[in-house]
């Protein structure tokens, strides 16, 4: 999974003549949380279809957002087993008393 992410991010990330902007990382960050006014929405997304280093951005932005929820899915996955096991365990524990 983390080699998919870096080869994800390697081929989308801008060139390095590319400036980004100081609030460009929370700019992308609230669009992809869906916290961005329809207007602005509207503005993004025409940012997108005519900045080609910025679209990349926000691609790479997409990408390591996949990347830490599939983790914290892992890990609540895992929580839960841990817990599962937890219960089953004490029920044979009580079965044996």
């Amino acid at each position: 999974m983390v080699s998919q992410m870096v080869h994800l991010v390697s081929q989308n990330l801008p060139t390095k003549r590319y400036k980004m902007k100081k609030y460009d990382t929370v700019l992308i960050e609230k669009y992809l949380d869906g916290e961005l006014l329809p207007e602005q929405v509207q503005e993004f997304e025409k940012r997108i279809q005519e900045d080609k280093e910025f679209a990349k951005l926000v691609c790479v932005h997409k990408s390591i957002n996949q990347v830490l929820s599939n983790q914290k899915l892992v890990k609540t996955a895992l929580q839960i087993k841990n817990i599962a096991q937890e219960y089953q365990n004490e029920l044979e524990r009580k079965k044996t008393f």
